[in-house]
């Protein structure tokens, strides 16, 4: 498959949210028993997305897309639920945790909305996963 395609596919499901299952499945069926690199390419490429999303002047829309996608393939077994939570949903909420500890108290409340969103968007992530996520023992 081609970056070209890859990269369309990503943009279909960060742009066009409301058909994630549907552009779950599709990516689940590209995913062969030996070859995964179509979507080992896309969820490297929402990965990316929802990184440079999060920044500064990041599209929160997006990011928001990208994070809730990425959580839903854990059900449909295309990405770990351990990798989810331990790399990027806890780096969310360790970065918000930076920000705020790395700050005095005059800067530290300019910077809170934007650690509440990082918190908020780990946290409205988790349905998209959740029954893959408990059943694996990681929200308990």
């Amino acid at each position: 498959s081609s970056p070209r395609v890859q990269s369309m596919f990503t943009r279909c499901v960060v742009q066009v949210h409301v058909k994630g299952p549907l552009y779950g499945v599709l990516l689940g069926m590209t995913r062969g028993e030996e070859d995964s690199t179509f979507a080992d390419a896309v969820i490297g490429q929402l990965l990316d997305c929802l990184y440079a999303e999060v920044g500064v002047g990041g599209d929160a829309f997006k990011a928001e897309s990208a994070l809730r996608f990425l959580a839903s393939l854990v059900g449909l077994g295309l990405l770990k639920g351990t990798d989810l939570v331990e790399n990027v949903l806890m780096g969310l909420v360790e970065l918000a945790e930076e920000l705020l500890a790395s700050t005095d108290d005059g800067v530290a409340s300019a910077r809170q909305p934007y650690s509440d969103f990082l918190v908020r968007l780990t946290l409205g992530a988790l349905p998209f996963g959740g029954k893959a996520l408990w059943d694996a023992d990681l929200l308990r």
